[in-house]
């Protein structure tokens, strides 16, 4: 499990970064929350990496994210 909790830094993100892009499931559950809000985002694997293996992920891996939003930038 990764986790931004054991460190002082959040994890900072751009939606639309084509640079680094987001897995589709993370870009959708995330567009909809505003600022203060946590929720639990439960990223089915072919809204996630589909059925390649990614890193330590295995192909077809269901993923959960815990989210919340601390700030949105302009």
């Amino acid at each position: 499990m990764q986790s931004t909790e054991d460190s002082s830094q959040p994890f900072v993100f751009q939606l639309d970064d084509a640079k680094r892009p987001m897995i589709t499931g993370f870009k959708e559950g995330a567009a909809t929350l505003r600022v203060g809000e946590k929720a639990r985002l439960f990223i089915p694997y072919y809204i996630g990496f589909g059925e390649t293996k990614y890193g330590p992920f295995p192909a077809k891996s269901d993923l959960v994210f815990e989210v919340e939003i601390l700030e949105i930038a302009k």
